[in-house]
Parts: structure tokens; sequence; C-alpha cells
């Protein structure tokens, strides 16, 4: 009979071994996740607090055109509202359409109040002008010209029909009055036109200068026209002055400034009012 084994001897593998133990013990389960949860929400803090201090720091970021170097150069320009042209009556013509007739035809159709350049935003509108309320009185207009004729005679010889006016000012002092002038012809119109850039002035403003060629903005238009100016002294105004004639109307712009005249303010004026009558 053999001897049964002592509990020295080395089992032979068909009993069981115990697991080793491990290092440090294992958190209860419920642990684990709330640590999980907290990490998110740690997260997602993080993230959204990134987006907001971005979003803080944007909107107290000065504008782009605020900082020094990047700033757009205000030149005297103004924003106007867009130029809407007036509604004709029934089987009427626009200017171009009277393009063969050489001058001996009316060449607006349209109510040329409504073709006044409108104020720009933020202008202070001259309420003394009729703008598209009225028409301005002869007699007003012509008093304000100097001249060296009876304007009024002059101007009832050539048919002249009624006076359109408006004026503005700017918050920078930059002030502007625009005449439009109907005639009887496209004819009669040029040769007041042509009358007023040599002999013709506003009193107001004393004696103008005759600038030396054509502005290039104008040039560039088409428009060949003579600009009268004068600097700022002697208790007046710097001012710009131009007469000129859209078929059957003649056209006064006078812009004046305490200082200056923004040249680039004068020239805009004068064609956003060439750009209406053309229409």
């Amino acid at each position: 009979m053999s001897e049964p084994a002592t509990g020295t001897e080395t089992g032979t593998g068909t009993e069981p071994q115990a697991a080793a133990a491990p290092l440090w013990p294992a958190p209860p389960r419920r642990e684990r996740r709330r640590l999980r949860t907290v990490l998110r929400w740690s997260a997602a803090a993080l993230v959204f607090g990134g987006i907001f201090a971005g979003t803080a720091v944007a909107v107290t970021l000065p504008p782009r055109t605020d900082l020094p170097g990047l700033a757009t150069p205000d030149d005297g320009r103004a924003t106007y509202p867009p130029l809407v042209l007036p509604t004709l009556p029934p089987k009427a013509q626009t200017p171009h359409d009277y393009a063969g007739y050489h001058g001996s035809q009316v060449g607006h159709a349209a109510d040329l109040r409504r073709l006044l350049l409108p104020a720009p935003v933020g202008a202070t509108v001259d309420r003394a002008l009729p703008g598209t309320g009225g028409w301005l009185p002869l007699k007003r207009y012509e008093d304000l010209l100097a001249s060296g004729v009876d304007l009024g005679d002059r101007m009832n010889e050539l048919g002249v029909r009624h006076v359109a006016a408006t004026g503005w000012t700017l918050p920078d002092g930059t002030r502007t009055e625009v005449y439009l002038l109907a005639f009887r012809s496209s004819n009669n119109a040029k040769k007041q036109s042509d009358y007023d850039a040599l002999s013709s002035t506003p009193k107001a403003l004393g004696q103008l200068q005759t600038a030396d060629g054509v502005y290039p903005a104008f040039d560039g238009a088409g428009l060949p026209l003579q600009v009268k100016y004068r600097t700022a002294g002697g208790g007046k105004p710097a001012a710009q002055v131009v007469f000129w004639q859209e078929e059957d109307v003649e056209v006064l712009v006078v812009m004046t400034n305490p200082k200056q005249v923004p040249v680039p303010a004068f020239e805009q004026a004068v064609l956003l009012q060439h750009e209406l009558l053309g229409g």
C-alpha cells in the first residue's frame, strides 16, 4: 500500500493555485464612474470657457480701421442714399432720346425736383431751400448771384421755366447747394451756363478764381467743367463752384467749408448729380 501524500510534497498540478495579490486595491466601481463624470464636465467647461473667452476678446478688440496704420483716411466723401430715378409720364422719353435734335427739344420730361441730388446720410438739410417740396422763386436765384447783366431779364429771354434747389450741411461743416434751372431748349440752357461759367458768381463768396484745367474725375466723365474756387480767409469760407449744362437744364453746385473744401467730396456731388440728370 502506498502512503498518503504529505502536505509538504509538491502538487501534481491538478490543484488550483491562488491568484497573485494586486499592488493596490481597485477603487469601487461607483467611484470610478463618478471620476469619469467629473473629468467629462471639466473638459466641457474648459472648451466653453475658451470659446467665451475668445468671444470676449473679439468683442473688446477695436475695429481694424481704428488700429494705428490700418485706418482708412477720411477724404471727405459722403455716404449718399441709393439714387432713384423718378417714373416718367406715359410715352415720355429720356434726355438720350433727344440727342439727334441738336438742342431744339426739351430734354427732361421728369419733374426736376425729383432729379435733385438727395442729402447724404447724417447731413442737416437746409429747410430754406424747397427741395422736392416746391420751386425756388426766380428772384431768389437772381439775388444769389453777382453778374454783369440783369440775370432775370437774360434768363426770361432764354425761356427759363423754373428752378429746383436743395442744400445741406455735413457734420464737418461742408455745405452743399444744388440748383437746377429748366429752359425751353438745350441751346438756351447752354447759352446761360456758358455765360454764368464766365461771368456769374455767388455774392456771398466774393471774388473767385478759375482752376487751371479740368479736374481728372470730371474729364473722365466727359464733363469739361471750369471750376471756380477760393481759399478760406477774410471772413469767408473756402469754396468750389461750378456751372454746367445737361440738355435743357443748367446746373449750379456750390460747396463751401470753413477751412478747406474736400475735393473728392466736391467731385462726388457733381458726378452724382450728373448721373441723375443723365438717366
